[in-house]
């Protein structure tokens, strides 16, 4: 489903990331992996700091945080 690039981006542990890349990359669905992959790693909610500057990608966080039943701040 994820092609190496976006792998490591959910993967890594190191330090903070940005993910920059074209329309239609699938920037939103690795952020909200790497969201799932920290929080299942015992990460709390609010040690987490994603942002997004489109509202299309706003909207799908909104859904992903509906769906998981997790709290984000606006």
């Amino acid at each position: 489903m994820f092609n190496k690039q976006q792998l490591e981006a959910i993967t890594f542990r190191d330090r903070f990331i940005l993910v920059n890349a074209g329309a239609g990359s699938g920037k939103t669905t690795v952020m909200i992996a790497r969201i799932q992959a920290l929080l299942s790693e015992g990460v709390l909610e609010d040690q987490i700091l994603g942002l997004t500057f489109s509202r299309e990608a706003a909207h799908q966080m909104k859904q992903f945080q509906c769906f998981f039943n997790i709290k984000l701040n606006y």
